[in-house]
């Protein structure tokens, strides 16, 4: 099954402004919210990817979907790579 796309910017998450347009979709748009409510806003040189299973965002934090107000408990873990020191903003994967 293919991943869909989905890039924000660390300004608008930073913000919350204008969110439903940015996302798209409510989901997105609390997904974001709890994103910096439990990271903070991540590096500009950080993109996060979530995929359905075992992924890292760091040695210390994992998150689940229903940390993220999703109804399914499965355990969803996070990671960054380098974006090579451009503002490329957030990219999430949601399946």
């Amino acid at each position: 099954m293919a991943l869909e796309k989905i890039t924000i910017r660390l300004e608008d998450i930073n913000g919350i402004t204008n969110a439903q347009e940015i996302y798209r979709d409510w989901k997105y748009s609390n997904l974001a919210k709890k994103i910096a409510d439990i990271y903070g806003v991540p590096n500009a040189q950080q993109s996060i990817v979530f995929q359905t299973r075992v992924l890292r965002f760091d040695q210390h934090k994992d998150i689940t979907l229903r940390d993220l107000g999703l109804v399914n408990n499965s355990v969803i873990k996070v990671m960054h790579r380098q974006l090579g020191g451009k503002n490329e903003g957030l990219n999430i994967y949601q399946n």
